[in-house]
């Protein structure tokens, strides 16, 4: 066989596939890598060959591929904004409504029941034992609502607290426990079966401490006494 016969030979057979080969191999190994980091599967090591590979192919090979259907959804987001709870309210006014909703079928379950263990004799037919079932099975079915449903943990420093703390924002120590309270929305809402005003204490403390926010009586929808029936909202002057 002639060298330059010998040498194609060599050629088809034997360099050009071990090229194809390896140039696959690293195209494949490459792509791992870059989809590991595209990933965040690697932010956390520490710098070396691993990490500086996956920077080049990202900047290079990836980025270009995925910047565009990644700056659309980030546009999209930030055109719709983030969204709360499960139910994926819009806004926080929105959110605070839902709550209200649902508190006030709360008070109307809560109060429902009672009553009927009332007529059964089972609970006692007063006033303060009366209102005090019902803020609690209110409270717990809220809780649950927000857990259970909304995906949503209540409590101090989270959007919406029930039965917590509202400390005087003057720094005195003092401080009132309404039944639900919304910062993002500075909504109060207190369930009672009884009338309260803006000239009561707590009333007062409720507007104070939420920073000038809305106060909001629930009561149960069929309950009518001579200043009201139903749930009101306070309006202070």
């Amino acid at each position: 066989m002639r060298p330059n016969s010998f040498l194609n030979w060599l050629r088809w057979t034997a360099v050009l596939p071990a090229t194809a080969i390896t140039y696959l191999a690293v195209s494949v190994g490459m792509l791992v890598i870059g989809v590991n980091f595209l990933k965040g599967e690697i932010i956390h090591d520490p710098p070396g060959t691993y990490e500086v590979s996956s920077h080049f192919f990202w900047d290079w090979f990836l980025y270009p591929l995925v910047s565009v259907p990644r700056t659309a959804v980030a546009e999209a987001e930030a055109l719709i904004g983030p969204t709360i709870g499960r139910s994926g309210y819009r806004t926080m006014p929105e959110f605070d409504a839902a709550v209200g909703a649902k508190y006030q079928r709360l008070v109307d379950q809560g109060y429902a029941d009672t009553m009927d263990l009332v007529g059964r004799g089972l609970v006692k037919n007063d006033p303060m034992v009366i209102g005090s079932r019902v803020d609690s099975i209110a409270r717990t079915g809220m809780r649950r609502w927000l857990a259970n449903v909304e995906g949503i943990q209540e409590g101090p420093g989270r959007i919406i607290q029930i039965n917590r703390r509202l400390y005087n924002p003057a720094g005195t120590g003092a401080y009132r426990i309404p039944d639900v309270y919304i910062p993002g929305a500075r909504s109060v809402y207190d369930a009672t079966i009884a009338e309260k005003t803006i000239s009561l204490p707590q009333s007062i403390d409720f507007r104070a401490f939420s920073g000038g926010g809305n106060v909001t009586i629930v009561r149960p929808s069929t309950l009518v006494t001579p200043g009201a029936q139903g749930s009101y909202g306070l309006y202070f002057p």
